[in-house]
């Protein structure tokens, strides 16, 4: 009885996992976006999926899932299926860095679960919220706070705006999930043994390798200025030494993940297209800040009617409804808050100003501080979520006991603040009324302000009768129903949920393609045919792409030799069906919207029809170059013997002197050797390869193994040693 007064907890929260995944765990559907890939975008669009007009979308802020994240993931557990380290890429952009890439988290043990499909996918996601929500009760309650509290400040954070938002990317939440495992662990270092300090590399490596580079340093940021905390609250400063020295292992043993990274963003366009500039780097208007008490009040994704600032998922700031409470209340009782407490009020506030477009805010950027200064503002909410989590356990154990007076005046001003939205929303219906041109967008809008504000004023007088009831045992109960049922609604309404079906379902387009013999590249007309990325999953190639990292290069050498322009984003997408540009790209086969074939649609003339659906039309380049070409004197040719994502073995006869080429990405990473002798990779046409053959028969070898990846694992590896030997001595001094 004792055990599972003490696991009840975790029950608990076990138990609000499953309710709010039971369409994965009773019905075996997949929280994965395939709506929006099978209900906007061809091929797939010209099928109605037993629908009678077609799937309806529930979100299309979230195409990065399927044109990036599930790929990238599934990739890496293909590679270790083949035996190899997951370091390249050879779908996207004619062959592209895999693990240097970070986002698909190639070196994080989670991923191995894609190899069960779909299926393996919904247990990461799913664990992302459950290994999150375990580690912050144990961490608050570790600050002597009740169960009761310790529980509903696990619920606010595990199930917060931050998790939901990034829900199904399957990489934000995992560091969340490790950050505060590590908070965790910091506590106990401090309360209870010095031995918890030895778990600390490891974790940092799963937080690196887990795949979200500004969660992993916001993550950081919250450990690191946690710990110094700690150490002052404790008076043991020295300590952080030690702390530190274990920190700088956990980063040495994850340079097999860093340095590669580094090296690639130097190359990549990721300073070059300067993206987050172009919306004031997501800094918020000041009139985002209704949006902490009502994140819907400018709409949402969900339900197709969002119209505020930027996007919805890069300006969420909402910390939930006790969350905004639980703040409002620290600042005006702040001085009956434990210095616990108040470190967690200061650093809500210091967020909510580095999210908000004001001087200070305006620093970051201004100073260019690295790797924050190239990502949106408002990502620094995970900081305000956790930090809410921890005032709502301290407003929950206080709860009972506070006056009337104390309890009541933060609802006081969010009741007004909703009634200044509502009065806005009316004043807005009386001016636009006078302009017929304005009056109906902005009514439409004016309705869903005044219907968004509904939710949260029952919340605030659900949680005004509760203060009335305080004293009543079963009050603080009630109170957490209330974070559950304001939290589930808003992850329900944001993330869709879909039949396994769903999740990249083959069409005759892509059954054609897939069975085509050869090596050879698909591209496919701007616009919503055969979105970027997807045609990996059917064991396609292309020149195209899409990565916040793709190398500035060959972004700038598509543009202007495919495109006839001088762009350098992170977006390669097709506009011009020039056949003998596309031919020396590899490109074999290119998709038209029948209904839309573009600008240049006469540039299709030299292009011969081989496939066609009663929407897509599939045409075959007369043009078209072979992936691998031999070049020279006489007669000459070559064969691939193995074509796997780091690895080429070639075949080749020539009858004089000549030249091997493969029209696929040059990268100082990979390493050639010529009938066992090493051999530079020099360029061709600036981005593809080129190797020189000297007469007569050989074979060539071909290795992807970049010079980053070596440091990164000697470095890891002295990493490893150095951490063991310490841990080693931790261990035995302080049994």
């Amino acid at each position: 009885m004792i055990v599972l007064k003490k696991i009840l907890p975790v029950i608990i929260l076990a138990a609000l996992v499953s309710v709010f995944f039971w369409k994965v765990l009773l019905k075996g559907m997949v929280p994965f976006p395939g709506d929006l890939l099978i209900g906007a975008y061809y091929p797939w669009l010209e099928y109605k999926w037993g629908f009678v007009a077609g799937v309806p979308v529930k979100n299309g802020l979230i195409s990065d899932v399927f044109s990036e994240i599930y790929i990238w993931k599934y990739l890496v557990a293909e590679s270790f299926k083949l035996g190899q380290w997951p370091l390249w890429n050879p779908h996207v952009f004619s062959g592209f860095p895999l693990l240097a890439a970070f986002s698909g988290g190639a070196l994080y043990f989670l991923n191995l679960l894609m190899l069960f499909g779909p299926h393996g996918w919904s247990a990461m996601v799913i664990i992302q919220v459950l290994g999150t929500g375990i580690p912050m009760y144990w961490f608050l309650s570790q600050r002597e706070f009740s169960k009761t509290a310790s529980l509903a400040g696990a619920i606010a954070f595990a199930f917060s705006a931050s998790m939901m938002i990034r829900l199904e990317w399957n990489s934000a939440g995992h560091v969340m999930m490790w950050t505060t495992v590590m908070m965790s662990v910091i506590e106990t270092y401090f309360r209870k043994t010095r031995r918890a300090a030895v778990l600390l590399p490891l974790i940092i490596f799963l937080s690196v390798t887990a795949g979200h580079f500004q969660t992993m340093l916001y993550g950081f940021v919250l450990v690191g200025s946690y710990a110094i905390f700690r150490a002052v609250e404790a008076k043991k400063v020295k300590r952080l030494l030690e702390l530190g020295i274990y920190a700088i292992f956990g980063l040495i043993i994850s340079s097999v993940q860093l340095l590669p990274t580094a090296n690639l963003m130097k190359k990549s366009v990721r300073f070059v297209e300067a993206a987050a500039a172009q919306d004031n780097y997501g800094l918020l208007p000041l009139n985002k800040l209704i949006t902490m008490l009502a994140p819907d009040f400018y709409g949402n994704p969900g339900t197709g009617n969002y119209w505020g600032f930027l996007n919805y998922s890069e300006t969420i700031f909402y910390p939930g409804i006790l969350g905004i409470i639980a703040l409002l209340w620290a600042g005006l009782n702040t001085k009956k808050l434990s210095r616990f407490s108040k470190f967690f009020f200061w650093l809500s506030i210091v967020s909510i100003i580095l999210a908000f477009d004001n001087p200070i805010g305006k620093l970051v950027y201004e100073f260019k501080v690295p790797f924050l200064s190239t990502g949106y503002a408002a990502r620094i909410a995970v900081l305000l979520m956790f930090s809410t989590a921890t005032l709502i356990s301290t407003w929950v154990d206080r709860f009972s006991k506070m006056k009337i007076k104390e309890a009541i005046l933060p609802l006081i001003i969010l009741a007004g603040a909703a009634v200044i939205g509502y009065c806005v929303s009316e004043y807005g219906r009386s001016v636009f009324m006078i302009d017929s041109e304005l009056m109906s967008d902005w009514l439409k809008r004016m309705v869903v302000i005044k219907r968004n504000l509904i939710l949260p004023s029952l919340l605030i007088l659900g949680i005004t009768g509760l203060i009335v009831l305080r004293k009543w045992s079963m009050a603080k109960y009630l109170i957490i129903l209330i974070v559950v049922a304001d939290l589930f609604r808003f992850g329900w309404k944001y993330n869709p949920f879909v039949v396994k079906e769903w999740v990249y379902p083959d069409t005759e387009v892509t059954s054609f393609l897939s069975t085509q013999p050869g090596l050879f590249r698909v591209e496919s007309q701007k616009g919503p045919v055969l979105p970027a990325n997807t045609w990996t999953m059917y064991g396609l190639y292309s020149a195209s792409g899409y990565d916040p990292l793709q190398g500035k290069d060959y972004a700038s050498e598509y543009s202007r030799v495919l495109n006839r322009g001088n762009s350098a984003t992170r977006y390669s997408t097709l506009e011009k069906y020039n056949s003998q540009d596309l031919g020396e790209f590899n490109v074999k086969y290119l998709l038209i919207d029948k209904e839309f074939p573009g600008l240049y649609e006469n540039g299709l003339r030299r292009w011969k029809l081989a496939f066609d659906t009663e929407k897509i039309s599939v045409y075959e380049n007369p043009d078209f170059k072979e992936r691998i070409e031999w070049q020279g004197e006489g007669q000459g040719e070559v064969k691939a013997l193995t074509y796997s994502p780091n690895k080429i073995s070639l075949s080749y006869f020539s009858a004089g002197n000549g030249e091997i080429i493969i029209r696929d990405s040059w990268d100082e990473g990979w390493k050639a050797r010529v009938n066992g002798q090493s051999q530079e990779i020099e360029k061709y046409n600036y981005i593809f390869r080129k190797i020189k053959v000297p007469s007569g028969s050989g074979e060539i070898e071909m290795l992807y193994a970049p010079d980053e990846w070596n440091t990164g694992g000697k470095l890891a590896l002295i990493g490893l040693a150095g951490w063991i030997i310490m841990g080693m001595y931790t261990i035995k001094r302080y049994e």
